[in-house]
């Protein structure tokens, strides 16, 4: 009886580590593109209202012999980053790609959606007076992570394939 219970138990087990690990999705930011860093002078005194702009497109791609569901409007997503010693995280709603209850993404293929987000408005590294953010960026963006966190499982991006600078 308990040969018979540890050998249910195994294949409990093992059927379980295999669908928490056989689900080979990659996130990946294809383009990160930064705005709004300094605000230039034009004689009038001006500010920044929010800070940076973040802006990413982004991709899941399914790695696997069979498609996979993913369901975005159940999803979270998240981008964080490390500034002076603290860790911040901001919850983001990519508008139009989260409206989908479930996509059937197919196999070897990938989907792309895109994030806009103020990246420091809400944390202490903003500030409306402030008029350069170029040393501030140096110092988050090797620590910067996009996090899409599904029902089933989730997916960290650290590094982006393509890195514009984009005057305002």
């Amino acid at each position: 009886m308990i040969k018979l219970s540890m050998t249910i138990l195994l294949v409990l087990l093992l059927s379980a580590s295999h669908l928490a690990f056989s689900q080979n999705l990659e996130l990946a930011i294809d383009t990160l593109r930064i705005s709004r860093v300094i605000q230039e002078g034009t004689g009038e005194i001006t500010f920044h209202e929010d800070g940076p702009v973040l802006e990413m497109k982004v991709s899941i791609y399914n790695d696997e012999d069979s498609s996979i569901s993913i369901y975005p409007s159940e999803a979270r997503y998240l981008v964080t980053f490390n500034y002076a010693g603290k860790h911040y995280q901001k919850e983001i709603f990519p508008l139009g790609f989260m409206d989908n209850k479930k996509i059937q993404l197919p196999p070897k293929e990938k989907i792309k959606f895109r994030i806009a987000e103020r990246l420091f408005y809400g944390t202490p590294v903003f500030s409306p007076n402030k008029t350069d953010y170029s040393t501030d960026l140096l110092k988050v963006l090797p620590t910067l992570e996009f996090k899409y966190i599904d029902i089933n499982f989730s997916l960290v991006a650290s590094k982006a394939e393509i890195v514009e600078l984009i005057e305002n």
